[in-house]
């Protein structure tokens, strides 16, 4: 994940990317050492330099549109987004700073966390800042070093969490893709954006989603494979963007809002009554179960 990356150029578009650094390579050498699972570095960071990459390719073969689908490019643009672009040539392409892939994980870790625990006051009001902190990296990506370094304990400590929000950030990052996918596949690079596109690339996207998610032998083998127990990230994502929004607002943020897109609890109703009636028991269970938590993380942001 992002959060084991160190910046590095690479004369790519956009300044550069984070690649796998010794530092980095050894804290995630340390996590899986605590969760018990085998560690093999070289593949480790030679897989950190084109995951996403990866990941993106697995995701059109599976959907059958490696030749519809638009073109794909990671890298550090100091902004933590992923968003549909067109190249030189009015090409449509999809963009990943990779810094998102780390505040996605990375928050919900944080709500992991709080779901699964029972943490004194004190410790449930220094997750809360930290998930605040994440907040303002989402709004400036010039944070990020200083975040990975606060989460990397986090990581550490709380392995057993861990090994629900990795997958639970993985069906949202796939989640993400098949949303910039379904505006490229409904000709929204060509108009001005809107909010009703918007709502109409989510209404696509779940339908992407849930095709990926059928698939669950043809992409037990990949980095896109979807248990259906934590099928349920994208409304976890969604309720995640609802409390940004939130607090936001509460900060006079107003004019940090887009005006091309709805509100994010318009469209985490819209998604969830697409999404929730394909979701098993357990899936709906940890959606119920990680929105409790946000409701208790929001309670201690004060947001008047």
């Amino acid at each position: 994940q992002g959060g084991q990356m160190a910046d590095a150029k690479d004369g790519r578009s956009g300044g550069g990317r984070y690649v796998a650094t010794e530092s980095s390579l050894k804290l995630a050498q340390m996590i899986a050492e605590r969760m018990g699972i085998p560690f093999d570095k070289a593949r480790t960071a030679a897989l950190s330099d084109n995951l996403y990459e990866t990941m993106y390719g697995e995701l059109l073969d599976l959907l059958d549109l490696r030749d519809l689908g638009p073109r794909f490019e990671s890298g550090a643009y100091s902004s933590a987004r992923l968003f549909l672009s067109q190249t030189g040539e009015q090409e449509p392409i999809i963009v990943l700073d990779m810094v998102f892939d780390f505040w996605v994980e990375a928050a919900t870790h944080l709500t992991s966390i709080a779901t699964f625990r029972a943490m004194p006051i004190a410790e449930a009001r220094k997750l809360t800042d930290t998930f605040e902190k994440l907040f303002d990296l989402f709004l400036s990506a010039s944070r990020f070093h200083e975040l990975r370094t606060e989460m990397a304990p986090y990581y550490l400590d709380f392995t057993d969490e861990l090994r629900v929000s990795a997958v639970l950030a993985r069906a949202m990052i796939v989640f993400a893709l098949c949303h910039e996918i379904a505006h490229a596949l409904l000709g929204h690079q060509e108009e001005e954006a809107s909010p009703a596109q918007e709502l109409a690339a989510d209404g696509e996207a779940v339908r992407l989603y849930l095709e990926v998610c059928g698939q669950q032998e043809r992409a037990r083998q990949t980095h896109v494979y979807l248990d259906p127990k934590i099928a349920g990230g994208p409304l976890v994502f969604m309720s995640i963007l609802s409390l940004l929004e939130d607090w936001m607002l509460a900060r006079g943020g107003v004019r940090q809002l887009p005006s091309t897109h709805p509100r994010a609890s318009e469209r985490l109703s819209q998604i969830h009554g697409l999404l929730w009636p394909n979701l098993n028991e357990t899936a709906q269970s940890l959606v119920s179960a990680h929105g409790a938590a946000l409701g208790d993380i929001r309670t201690l942001m004060d947001m008047g």
